[in-house]
């Protein structure tokens, strides 16, 4: 048998293949069937308990439902735990971490309707690009649902009551804003993080500002040059000028390598300020 990506070729005599042709495909059926694997997002108030508690329902839920739970780990931004196993059990399992979740956070669910075809459209098309940018600025504790269906206008938020009325009101300005400009600003990729700055320092402050909101291609999205600039025209102007001031700085640097013998790499690692002041001189 040759395995190549997900296809297996059987070579052999006709009736040994149709054989191993028969098990094989009773051996992936029984095997698609246990290892069912369900992704489930997690609200931030779901880490801030306890080691020992999370631990206990954890616990709880797999010995109930025979199902393989794996927790985010420490520093991972993805927030979602993933649940495998055969699929009914892990079903049961997901309506057993969402009822805990909903105990421990205050989590209610919201509808908004957008008000006409044009804001439903501009936020739409911006898609997984307005839905992390809304949940940067709220905490990153709530989910949200586009509009997927044509004629539906309607937004599901879902998160702890004050994030979600906080999404609501970022959202509500967002609406104002698509009625008076949207631009994309198209800028090379590679100088995206240098644009947003170390924490979003240089972003927050072209926002503030400029009274706009600044929406970048998620970091995943390594080939979309779209910055997405909504607001007034004149603000959007304002702040897509900033932005063509920050490109021309960045484009101006000169980058240089410089080999350096292996025997000194422990030197330079432990006095690399002070070698990098003296190379500055």
């Amino acid at each position: 048998m040759v395995k190549k990506n997900n296809l297996v070729k059987i070579q052999g005599l006709n009736d040994d293949v149709n054989k191993a042709f028969k098990s094989l495909a009773e051996l992936a059926e029984v095997l698609d069937e246990i290892n069912y694997v369900l992704e489930i997002p997690i609200f931030k108030q779901f880490h801030k308990l306890s080691a020992g508690k999370r631990a206990i329902f954890i616990k709880k839920i797999r010995e109930e439902t025979d199902t393989r739970i794996f927790l985010p780990r420490e520093g991972d931004n993805k927030d979602v735990i993933k649940v495998m196993g055969n699929k009914r059990k892990v079903l049961i399992a997901y309506d057993m971490i969402k009822e805990i979740q909903n105990e421990i956070g205050d989590i209610i669910t919201k509808e908004m309707v957008l008000g006409n075809v044009k804001v439903r459209n501009a936020i739409v098309n911006l898609g997984n690009k307005f839905i992390q940018s809304i949940k940067e600025d709220c905490g990153g504790n709530v989910t949200l649902n586009l509009p997927t269906v044509k004629g539906d206008n309607t937004i599901v938020i879902k998160g702890p009551e004050d994030d979600v009325k906080n999404v609501i009101t970022q959202i509500q300005t967002m609406v104002d804003k698509v009625h008076n400009y949207v631009y994309d600003l198209k800028v090379n990729p590679k100088f995206h993080k240098y644009l947003i700055g170390t924490n979003g320092v240089n972003v927050k402050k072209i926002r503030y500002l400029t009274n706009t909101r600044i929406i970048f291609p998620p970091e995943t999205d390594s080939t979309n040059e779209n910055i997405t600039i909504v607001g007034k025209k004149e603000n959007v102007n304002k702040a897509k000028a900033k932005f063509e001031v920050m490109i021309t700085d960045i484009d101006n640097v000169i980058e240089e390598h410089v080999e350096i013998k292996e025997k000194y790499h422990g030197t330079l690692m432990v006095n690399q300020k002070e070698c990098l002041h003296k190379s500055l001189r």
